[in-house]
């Protein structure tokens, strides 16, 4: 997501600076313009392990998470940041149901839960440790990109599709579809995360839950991409697998996030697979 919110912030010319930190070179890029490192205002942690390697689980997931822990750590001593915006993952809620905010236990239901919990304690005990104000940012399922140039994570089920519908190929699933979701579209995340970059003041240990607030089963988010693209018929171009999806009813709220940023408007499905279809025809 690093590279979609530089390239987000370019395009809306914001006045935010970006200084990639670099696992492999151990350190923060030099910004040119001055030829050294700043203090850094705000880290912004983005890099925790994937669901890819969180999923193989192992030694490979303990690796994964050995080698974030060590370069967070260097990130906050090498930058002494005043804040911390630590993105995590809606799976550290488990198997929502009902009214999910900010004040529902966190409760790791599957791999990729698990590892970033263990990440936000790490996280949690580092910002104490070093004296900086930690906010932490939950996203619900994220789709999309900011630009043509900048692929999409294809193992995303909606930017799997969108993939497929550019191809004029046949999208074959595994499941039935019925499985609810609360799907995000990449500029609305970006847009929030900028909002929390910019405002000076945070009580420490916040936690804020990003997301659309509009429960969609997968078949509804794929039929609206379908409409907007003027594929064709949604039944011949879309097959659905024999896997059974557990539907337990529930919504996401985003209020506290709504009252702190005034004006943050998220998109529906449709609305923003029209935005998609600028950036691809």
């Amino acid at each position: 997501m690093g590279r979609q919110l530089a390239a987000f912030i370019e395009m809306r010319r914001m006045p935010i600076e970006v200084i990639a930190f670099s696992r492999e070179k151990r350190g923060f890029a030099t910004p040119a313009r001055n030829g050294r490192n700043e203090k850094i205002d705000v880290l912004l942690n983005l890099g925790s392990p994937n669901e890819v390697v969180a999923r193989q689980g192992g030694r490979l997931a303990d690796d994964a998470l050995s080698s974030w822990s060590e370069c967070f750590l260097m990130a906050v001593r090498q930058s002494s940041p005043a804040r911390c915006i630590h993105v995590s993952t809606f799976h550290i809620f488990g198997s929502p149901q009902g009214l999910v905010n900010e004040s529902v236990a966190l409760s790791a239901g599957n791999a990729y839960g698990d590892i970033h919990l263990k990440c936000l304690k790490y996280v949690e005990e580092i910002c104490l440790k070093e004296g900086v104000s930690l906010t932490t940012v939950i996203p619900t399922n994220i789709y999309g990109t900011v630009s043509a140039e900048l692929k999409p994570r294809s193992d995303l089920i909606i930017n799997f599709a969108l993939e497929k519908i550019l191809k004029r190929e046949i999208l074959q699933l595994s499941s039935d579809g019925r499985g609810l979701r609360d799907f995000l579209w990449i500029e609305d995340v970006l847009d929030a995360l900028c909002r929390f970059i910019v405002r000076l003041h945070f009580q420490s240990n916040e936690m804020f839950i990003v997301a659309s607030e509009r429960t969609l089963s997968v078949r509804d988010a794929l039929s609206s991409l379908f409409q907007v693209f003027g594929k064709g018929a949604f039944d011949k171009w879309c097959k659905w697998g024999t896997k059974t999806d557990m539907v337990v009813p529930f919504t996401v709220s985003s209020g506290k996030l709504r009252s702190l940023t005034g004006g943050w408007n998220p998109k529906m499905v449709a609305e923003a697979a029209q935005a998609q279809k600028m950036i691809f025809i």
